[in-house]
């Protein structure tokens, strides 16, 4: 199942989603309010061609894995 939705959480509890059939991250804080959604479909600067895995690194940077662009997007923290 290649469309299911993947998940991360920051140093904040903040949760990141990935909405691979809507090609967009939604984010959450940890009450679940929403916080932000970016993206759209493309495979240009910011947007997705199907997000399917999502990490967020040591500096609170997000990236997401674009699978059918083959590429790792790096967004900054937010």
């Amino acid at each position: 199942m290649v469309n299911k939705p993947y998940i991360a959480v920051d140093a904040q509890d903040n949760v990141y989603v990935t909405d691979p059939e809507n090609y967009r991250v939604i984010e959450f804080d940890h009450e679940g309010k929403l916080l932000a959604v970016w993206g759209d479909f493309g495979s240009g600067a910011g947007q997705f061609n199907l997000p399917t895995g999502i990490a967020v690194g040591p500096a609170g940077e997000i990236y997401v894995g674009d699978s059918d662009n083959h590429r790792v997007l790096r967004f900054p923290p937010p």
